[in-house]
């Protein structure tokens, strides 16, 4: 009766152990991930308003991959001569974007400098900044640094 004993405690301690050791490694390997947004902007065109040549007009495609909304968006779009100088930059305080979904951004600001007729520009916008995302550029270094440098 005695080693029947011992054996039962073996198998109950050995029983305690396992669940034990199950109910720690589903703490252990149990890790939330954070859902979050994944932002790009695609930039439609640029132009200077024909009604007033102080204006300048920006259009832009703003695209969410995530599954979760996109909150406090800032687009920064910028203007640059073709020697890569910085011409204009400026801010859209874009707001929020559903998950999963894309939208039209319009974008107008008053010209900081008179522009040179002759001069070629190119216009850019790009997601600054945003709550619960990431993004997209900032993952690319080629394109973060394009962002970055102007």
């Amino acid at each position: 009766m005695k080693k029947n004993n011992n054996v039962s405690k073996i198998v109950i301690s050995v029983l305690v152990i396992l669940v034990l050791t199950l109910i720690g490694s589903n703490f252990y390997f149990y890790n939330p991930i954070e859902e979050k947004a994944l932002l790009k902007v695609d930039m439609y065109n640029w132009g200077y308003n024909i009604e007033n040549d102080n204006e300048l007009l920006f259009n832009y495609w703003i695209l969410n991959y995530g599954d979760v909304e996109a909150q406090e968006i800032q687009v920064r779009c910028k203007i640059t001569d073709k020697y890569e100088k910085l011409i204009f930059s400026g801010i859209d305080y874009y707001g929020n974007l559903a998950s999963n979904s894309n939208s039209f951004g319009e974008f107008s600001s008053q010209r900081q400098t008179p522009s040179n007729q002759d001069m070629e520009y190119m216009g850019f916008c790009y997601v600054e900044s945003c709550e619960n995302c990431e993004i997209l550029h900032e993952k690319i270094p080629e394109l973060n640094d394009v962002y970055i440098q102007n």
